[in-house]
């Protein structure tokens, strides 16, 4: 029998904490539920579309600024699921363009390794406007 013991966070807590820091655009919040080596997948052609490695880069493109021009409306967490260590967290995103105003869901899926987030693949319920949203991270 070992003496080690094991901390884990419930899931539900780390992903309401992911949740809130991500609609609020909170970077130390979410660099306090992301792993050092956290993997994030964003879909898409923007300057944020692609695979991100690191809890820096991770929070830098989960607060990445909106393009010129565009206005992007306080983000609304629809709902949270969580299995286990897995968890998936809709959030709607509403706002305005030149073309006009817009309104469509992002989902986050989640991965845990019982403490911090360590995998996030977002999906997008319509990636032709959030391409034309987002411009590059600061």
């Amino acid at each position: 029998m070992s003496d080690v013991t094991i901390r884990t966070m419930p899931m539900g807590d780390l992903t309401d904490r992911f949740a809130a820091a991500v609609v609020a655009g909170d970077r130390a919040g979410l660099g306090q539920v992301l792993s050092p080596d956290v993997v994030y997948q964003a879909p898409g052609r923007s300057a944020v579309a692609g695979l991100h490695r690191g809890r820096d880069r991770v929070v830098e493109v989960l607060c990445a600024a909106a393009a010129e021009g565009a206005t992007i409306d306080p983000a609304i967490v629809t709902e949270t699921m969580v299995d286990g260590r897995r968890a998936f967290v809709v959030v709607l995103m509403t706002g305005s363009t030149a073309l006009g105003r817009f309104a469509f869901e992002v989902g986050f899926h989640l991965q845990s390794d019982g403490e911090l987030v360590v995998g996030v693949t977002e999906y997008s319920g319509d990636q032709y406007t959030a391409d034309a949203l987002l411009c590059s991270p600061p």
